[in-house]
């Protein structure tokens, strides 16, 4: 039998991550998401390589969604579903999707 470097994987042990639904997944419907919490599903989905802020995220939302008070609120209703990455980044906090709960 052949003996691997220490620290070196091969393909079969590396393990399947579960891949995001798309924005436009009836799942996200089945989890009991309503329409803003879906808003920023999609958007942080769309940014997942570039993460956003609260206030990034309100503006771009305004237009679809009017104003909203409860906007951080509707952000947290997608932490029992999905890992959303907080990014400190110069004073300022910024949330990227990264995967399935």
């Amino acid at each position: 039998m052949q003996e691997r470097p220490a620290g070196r994987r091969t393909p079969e042990a590396v393990p399947e991550v579960d891949p995001l639904p798309p924005p436009d997944s009836p799942e996200l419907e089945q989890l009991g998401l309503g329409s803003a919490q879906r808003a920023i599903y999609k958007l942080l989905y769309e940014n997942r390589d570039r993460p956003l802020t609260m206030l990034e995220i309100r503006e771009r939302l305004e237009g679809q969604l009017g104003p909203q008070e409860q906007l951080d609120r509707r952000r947290r209703d997608l932490n029992p579903h999905f890992m959303i990455e907080r990014v400190r980044s110069g004073g300022e906090t910024r949330y990227r999707l990264v995967g399935r709960k």
